[in-house]
């Protein structure tokens, strides 16, 4: 099964946590990679054709001594429809299932648009140059 990217629409978007807090002295602007943790849910309705993911993350810059220097907590759900949703279902018995692809082409649209409202969040702190890594999504659907 082919997805058509035309058939998905991002319907909503919201930023339910973003916070950032300096810890230790940093210096204005840092070029060191924080480290990532970083975990998804999604959930599907079927009759409606609707899928929301739901990201958590959090953003830590620790000096050589392991020290915290600054963190960042933030959490965004995204709602999506797709109006062809019933073309990747398959029923097995009184189980039905989706094709694994538009889970995963969803999840890497909605990722996507996380990792550029990370990043505009992120300016005029000491990680304004940091952007989210690029991923595989089959990471986040685990």
């Amino acid at each position: 099964m082919n997805v058509i990217p035309d058939k998905i629409q991002i319907v909503d978007v919201e930023l339910l946590e973003f916070s950032f807090n300096r810890v230790g002295e940093t210096n204005s602007s840092i070029k060191q990679v924080p480290s990532l943790e970083i975990g998804m849910h999604h959930e599907l309705s079927k009759e409606d054709r609707i899928l929301k993911f739901v990201f958590d993350g959090k953003l830590e810059l620790k000096n050589e001594a392991q020290d915290i220097l600054c963190k960042c907590n933030f959490k965004c759900s995204f709602v999506l429809k797709v109006e062809n949703l019933d073309d990747f279902k398959r029923e097995d018995g009184e189980t039905i299932k989706f094709d694994p692809i538009i889970g995963l082409t969803c999840t890497g649209i909605t990722y996507s648009t996380l990792r550029g409202i990370v990043f505009s969040k992120l300016l005029g702190t000491p990680l304004e140059h940091y952007m989210l890594p690029v991923i595989d999504p089959k990471s986040l659907m685990r």
